[in-house]
């Protein structure tokens, strides 16, 4: 649906909800779709260490 409404949604996945610093929703992607909140903050520190979570 992303590319008809700007949305990204789908049949059987959670409503995706944007990313804020304050929420840190993260939606993963697998055979079972989950949202969850300020995923693996200590990969990221080591991904994007001058980025502010």
């Amino acid at each position: 649906m992303l590319a008809r409404n700007d949305v990204p949604s789908a049949d059987g996945i959670p409503e995706w909800e944007p990313y804020t610093r304050e929420s840190g929703a993260t939606m993963l992607l697998d055979t079972e779709s989950q949202l969850v909140y300020h995923h693996d903050q200590e990969l990221m520190s080591i991904l994007a260490p001058d980025y502010v979570y």
